[in-house]
C-alpha cells in the first residue's frame, strides 16, 4: 500500500463492517449525499472514496491493508512506549522539587539528597530502609511535630506548619498559608526531611488543613520515645 489514509473512516464504517455494509455507504455518500462529481462532489473527495472502495472491497487487498495497519500501529506504540519509559528513567535524574540535574540514578550511585536544595532524592521505603522499619519509626513521631516547608527554591524563609499524622506513603500538617493542590513542597522537621505533592487543602477557621504524599523521604532513626508536642 501506498499511504496510510484510514479507509473505514473515509467510508465512515467500522474496521469490522461486512461487505455489504461498505458497499452501503459507499454508495450512500456518492449518490444520496452528493459527493460523486457528476452531481457537484469534489473530484479529490470522490476519488479517495473510489480508493477505499476499491481496496476495503477486495479481500485480499483489505486483508494487507489491515496487516500494514497493524504494523504501523505497533510502531507507534513501541515509540510510544520507549519514548515515556525514557522520559520516567530521565525524570528520576532531577531532583522533583528544585528541578537540579544529576547524572545516575540513586541505585547508580547517585547522592542521597540534592546537591542544590538538600531534599531527599530516594522514594518512599528506600534508602536502605523497609516500610516496616519506616513504620515503627512513625509511630515513635510526635503526633504535634513542628514542621517547616518551603514552596520554591531558593526561598529565603520557610514557612511554618504542624504534622497532625505522618505515614510512610505522607502526611497531614496544618499551616497558615495555602497550598494548591498538586503543587509540590519540601518539607522538613526533626525528625525526617521529603519532597511532597499537595493532594488536599481546606481551610479551617484561620489554618489549613493539608494532606500530602510523600515522592521522596528520609526519615531519622528514631529510637526511644518522644514527649508529645503541644501547640
Amino acid at each position: 500500500m501506498k499511504n496510510r489514509r484510514n479507509y473505514y473512516r473515509i467510508l465512515n464504517v467500522q474496521p469490522d463492517a461486512p461487505t455489504e455494509v461498505i458497499r452501503s455507504s459507499y454508495r450512500t455518500m456518492m449518490q444520496r449525499m452528493g459527493m460523486h462529481p457528476d452531481l457537484g462532489g469534489d473530484s479529490h473527495a470522490a476519488a479517495m472514496l473510489n480508493e477505499a472502495y476499491e481496496t476495503l472491497m477486495d479481500a485480499a487487498n483489505r486483508s494487507a491493508y489491515d496487516r500494514m495497519n497493524r504494523e504501523a500501529e505497533w510502531a507507534v506504540h513501541t515509540r510510544n512506549a520507549r519514548a515515556a519509559n525514557a522520559a520516567e528513567h530521565d525524570s528520576h535524574r532531577q531532583c522533583a522539587f528544585c528541578a537540579y540535574r544529576f547524572s545516575a540514578l540513586p541505585h547508580e550511585g547517585a547522592p542521597s539528597a540534592c546537591a542544590n536544595c538538600a531534599s531527599p532524592l530516594c522514594p518512599p521505603a528506600s534508602m536502605g530502609q523497609t516500610e516496616a522499619e519506616d513504620r515503627r519509626a512513625i509511630a515513635r513521631l510526635p503526633r504535634n511535630l513542628p514542621l517547616q516547608f518551603y514552596t520554591h527554591w531558593p526561598q529565603p524563609d520557610a514557612w511554618p506548619g504542624r504534622a497532625d499524622d505522618v505515614s510512610p506513603a505522607g502526611l497531614r500538617f496544618q499551616c497558615a498559608t495555602s497550598l494548591a493542590q498538586g503543587q509540590v513542597v519540601k518539607v522538613e522537621s526533626a525528625l525526617f526531611s521529603a519532597i511532597a505533592r499537595i493532594r488536599s487543602s481546606t481551610k479551617d477557621d484561620h489554618l489549613w488543613q493539608v494532606g500530602a504524599q510523600f515522592l521522596s523521604v528520609s526519615f531519622a532513626r528514631v529510637r526511644g520515645s518522644f514527649v508529645e508536642y503541644r501547640a
